[in-house]
């Protein structure tokens, strides 16, 4: 059996996460969850870091859409052209 059988990974390390978290489980279906928990971590599932580039192409995304937002200030508007160059 599979970690996630065919599941979202990230939901079913969600799903482990609440089940340690809740007051109503059991002490041995924690354990149980945590140990799984532990299992997919060290096998590379869950959620992955965003690549720079992707990160890089939102914080400009950002910038740009601080140029035409008309609720921001001038010197907001200033510093964004600034980053953007």
């Amino acid at each position: 059996m599979s970690f996630a059988d065919g599941k979202n990974p990230n939901n079913v390390m969600g799903g482990l996460k609440a089940t340690i978290n809740n007051p109503k489980v059991s002490d041995e279906a924690k354990e149980s969850a945590k140990e799984r928990l532990n299992e997919m971590a060290e096998s590379g599932y869950g959620r992955k870091e965003a690549t720079p580039d992707l990160n890089d192409n939102r914080v400009v995304g950002g910038y740009k859409a601080t140029l035409h937002n008309d609720s921001v200030s001038d010197e907001a508007k200033a510093h964004a052209r600034e980053m953007i160059d």
